[in-house]
């Protein structure tokens, strides 16, 4: 909490958000590879789960990528929201739905 707010926090943020990103990739990869019979793994049963788990890790990156501007109501204060402010949110939550939806395939 010591750095919220700093240009350190949102570089860290940035950071974690590329390494969560090659995280899911790698699973979804390594599960995807292995069931074709190039992989490290050897039960179809498990690659299985790793591409599934793989594939939900990057769903859950995207759902919270795109509800990073819902931070915007919160600083909306008394007077409300302004046009451009509202476009925003309206954008960023149809953004996360479009993703949220992706774990109902």
């Amino acid at each position: 909490m010591r750095f919220k707010g700093t240009p350190l926090a949102a570089q860290l943020r940035r950071i974690n958000v590329v390494f969560q990103w090659v995280a899911g990739l790698a699973l979804a990869g390594t599960g995807a590879a292995s069931l074709a019979g190039l992989g490290p793994l050897a039960g179809s049963w498990f690659a299985g789960k790793i591409l599934l788990f793989g594939l939900v890790f990057l769903v859950v990156v995207g759902i919270d990528t795109r509800f990073q501007p819902f931070t915007m109501l919160l600083r909306a204060g008394p007077k409300g929201l302004d046009e451009a402010t509202e476009a925003a949110i309206t954008r960023a939550t149809n953004q996360t739905l479009a993703w949220a939806l992706l774990l109902t395939c």
